[in-house]
Order: C-alpha cells, then structure tokens, then sequence
C-alpha cells in the first residue's frame, strides 16, 4: 500500500478524476498482491444418463478392473453380468 504513487491524486482538481485515479492505483496493488485466478468449471452430468444406466456403467467398469487384474483372456461377453439388450428401447 505504501509502494502506490499516491501523490498523483493530488494533481487532479475533479473528485471524479481523483477517484479514477484512486481505484487505478488500488486495483494495481490488489492485482500484485491477489491476482485473479482462472479456474475451468468442470461440465453438469449427462440429464441422459439415469441412476440405472449409471450403475451399469459402475459393474462395466468393475468388472473390466477385475478383468485386468486376473490378467485372464476373457470375451467380452462373459464379463457382462447380464444381458443388456433388455435395457434397449424398442
């Protein structure tokens, strides 16, 4: 705060450009002491995805796990707990 050219306010006659020149130099120093930080927002989950498809989507990936760790050969089709077509629309 103290580091700030505080002295140019005084060479101004108008309140307003007195101000202006106030929050240029406050602004500087908060910047250089408390910068803005970018932070990315992460997107909302899919409205598509239900609770049900969620879950599926949890035993898939369990069992894809299991299958990695058993270092077995495994088809595909005999990870998957159940048949997923009843799931399809018709």
């Amino acid at each position: 705060m103290y580091t700030g050219p505080w002295s140019v306010i005084y060479i101004f006659d108008d309140v307003d450009d007195k101000l202006y020149v106030f929050h240029q130099i406050f602004d500087d120093i908060l910047d250089s002491y408390a910068p803005i930080k970018e932070v990315k927002i992460r997107i909302r989950p899919n409205p598509c995805v239900t609770e049900e498809i969620r879950s599926l989507m949890k035993m898939r990936d369990y069992w894809r796990s299991w299958q990695g760790k058993q270092r077995l050969i495994v088809k595909r089709t005999s990870w998957l707990p159940m048949n997923l077509t009843n799931f399809l629309p018709q």
